[in-house]
């Protein structure tokens, strides 16, 4: 059914651009090609996902600027914001310490998030924030990602995070809570929801900062620089 439900939007896309070409309708174009890119995106995360869950292969931890890697995957995800008209806006610490941590692996996660909250906001009008520090009491890295959206109902966190139990109905994947939880659990952190006043979710990514394979978190002095704001348009 979603692989369906994706071949009938990219065709639908596709069919009403190829119309406007036709008639040299650049308006029309506009109008279909969303449709196209928003379920390139789909097809595109729905493949990572399915390789992650189903493949096991070990992580290749190293010393990652974290906050680098987060504004990565905003960067990717600034597109797909701006056709929904959802502003996307991340805040780091300054002077954080490198997280210990596969990079391949936590931009996938962070990416997953980053997908499932601008999907949750509301069109035109929603806001994603994202947060990036190191909380030292827990001797962890946190990547928080907020959205303004609905909220989960409470008969579906059961299944949050079980694969192919999407909340969106034809619009998700399914995998992406489930394949960001699955990579927390890989580096020993933990990926958790909570609900936020008055409306809105909160998906929480924690990573240990202490790691035999990477070095003691004493021995890693922190990486200088300034507290990172930056709001995309």
């Amino acid at each position: 059914m979603l692989f369906r439900s994706i071949l009938q939007g990219l065709r639908s896309g596709a069919d009403a651009v190829e119309l406007a070409l036709e008639r040299g309708d650049l308006a029309m174009a506009r109008e279909g090609w969303p449709i196209v890119a928003r379920n390139l995106d789909r097809v595109s995360w729905l493949a990572m996902n399915m390789l992650a869950y189903a493949k096991e292969r070990p992580l290749e931890v190293a010393e990652t600027d974290l906050a680098a890697l987060v504004r990565e995957a905003c960067d990717l995800m600034q597109a797909t914001a701006a056709r929904r008209g959802v502003k996307l806006a991340l805040h780091a610490e300054a002077d954080m310490a490198p997280a210990p941590v596969d990079a391949n692996a936590v931009h996938q996660a962070v990416l997953n998030l980053l997908a499932n909250a601008v999907e949750a906001a509301p069109d035109r009008t929603g806001h994603v924030d994202v947060h990036v520090r190191h909380d030292t009491g827990a001797r962890a890295f946190v990547v928080e990602v907020q959205d303004d959206g609905p909220g989960i109902p409470a008969a579906q966190r059961a299944r949050l995070f079980q694969p192919f139990a999407s909340t969106k109905g034809q619009r998700g994947t399914g995998l992406g809570l489930a394949v960001a939880r699955k990579l927390a659990e890989q580096h020993g952190g933990t990926l958790v929801h909570a609900d936020r006043a008055p409306r809105g979710t909160s998906m929480q990514l924690s990573l240990p900062a202490d790691r035999s394979d990477a070095g003691a978190d004493e021995t890693r002095g922190p990486v200088p620089g300034t507290p990172l704001a930056i709001e995309w348009e």
